[in-house]
């Protein structure tokens, strides 16, 4: 028996936007695509009417029978997360490590690590279970908030972009069409980030060639470091961008090298922080 015809991109796409990106029945956004007229080889009907996203489980009930063909033309046609007008999701991250790499940069911190006019953008810190949480806030270039993430939780509503991909380790944002508004893989440790940060009609751009920003006074690029106990801040009004100490161990340094260096010697030198600034307080 020959493998199946793979679906096209834009049928995936497609199917996708339909369903609000999630299952068309339970709203889970791990989805596979359901032929709801049976496969065949001689005629694959990669035909969006014909098709719908349903998560595992429910794409089990379909193919058993369980779920009735009449059912499935109903939750095609009323996606629950359509209805509800929100996609969400959980972001898998097994990682104890209190470090993430924006672009080609990495920042180990428990604080705020991109901030624009007061508005923490991208945060982490370390939850009751020794792993790190991550809360980010992704806006479009008209300032409209397309999607959150608190603790690793992420929910997009009243502006719900183009297309959403997700899994259980990996969440991507498209504005449209090769235009990835964020990219987010936890598989990696540490995490890493890509994307194009928006606030206040202002563009921080992480790529795979560093950190990339541009304020009246002050534009430039950050390569291959990793900031211990940094957070960049941006103020739009006066135009600076700003490479900031922890607000509460007020330190930080900035290690280059291998990742693997970068791991060591950054969490050494956090926790050199964290010590120092308990001595201070006794």
């Amino acid at each position: 028996m020959s493998d199946r015809k793979p679906i096209p991109s834009d049928v995936k796409r497609s199917l996708r936007q339909e369903a609000g990106f999630g299952c068309c029945k339970c709203g889970r956004p791990i989805i596979e695509y359901h032929h709801i007229l049976p496969y065949t080889e001689d005629d694959p009907h990669f035909r969006i009417k014909d098709m719908m996203c349903l998560c595992p489980y429910c794409h089990h009930e379909a193919t058993v029978g369980a779920m009735t063909m009449q059912e499935q033309r109903d939750l095609k046609s009323n996606p629950i997360n359509i209805i509800n007008d929100r996609a969400e999701g959980h972001l898998k991250v097994n990682q104890d490590l209190l470090m993430i790499t924006l672009g080609n940069n990495q920042f180990l911190t428990e604080n705020a690590i991109i901030t624009v006019d007061g508005n923490n953008l991208i945060q982490v810190k370390s939850n009751e279970n020794g792993r790190l949480d991550l809360s980010l806030k992704l806006y479009n270039e008209q300032n409209d908030l397309i999607l959150e993430i608190k603790d690793n939780e992420w929910v997009s509503g009243d502006f719900i972009p183009w297309d959403i991909e997700s899994s259980f380790q990996i969440l991507k944002i498209r504005n449209k069409k090769y235009d990835i508004a964020l990219d987010i893989n936890a598989k990696e440790i540490p995490l890493m980030i890509n994307g194009k940060i928006w606030h206040n009609q202002h563009l921080i751009k992480l790529t795979s060639k560093g950190i990339f920003f541009n304020a009246k006074k002050s534009s430039g690029q950050i390569s291959d470091i990793c900031f211990v106990g940094s957070n960049l801040e941006l103020d739009t009004n006066e135009g600076v961008f700003s490479i900031c100490p922890h607000p509460v161990y007020n330190g930080h340094s900035m290690i280059p090298g291998t990742i693997e260096r970068k791991i060591k010697e950054g969490t050494e030198a956090f926790n050199r922080l964290k010590k120092n600034y308990i001595q201070q307080n006794l």
